[in-house]
């Protein structure tokens, strides 16, 4: 069973626009070992279209940490205008997902 990753931050995020709504996370799925080394990361996104309940498109793609991260990173940029790290001072820009708290 995995889990949504949580180290510095939990990396997990709704997103939402007037046609959309988009879900990005990284999943951990822990392996044998005690020390992660054999741990699995996946990185999973959802986009939903609004006004068609059916039509959605989901992608789950293990990775290693450090690309899940890079990839959770570019999308939620290429979704919103602003950057992971600073998500604290999100500004909505026009055009663009915003976060859905």
């Amino acid at each position: 069973h995995g889990e949504i990753l949580k180290d510095e931050c939990l990396w997990n995020v709704a997103l939402d626009s007037p046609t959309q709504a988009c879900r990005l996370q990284i999943i951990r799925v822990p392996g044998a070992a005690t020390d992660d080394a054999d741990d699995k990361y996946y990185f999973w996104f959802r986009v939903n279209w609004k006004k068609s309940l059916s039509k959605n498109q989901t992608q789950c793609t293990e990775l290693t940490i450090d690309e899940a991260k890079f990839s959770f990173r570019r999308m939620f940029r290429d979704r919103t205008g602003n950057d992971w790290e600073d998500r604290g001072k999100f500004q909505k820009i026009p055009g663009k997902f915003a976060i859905d708290y």
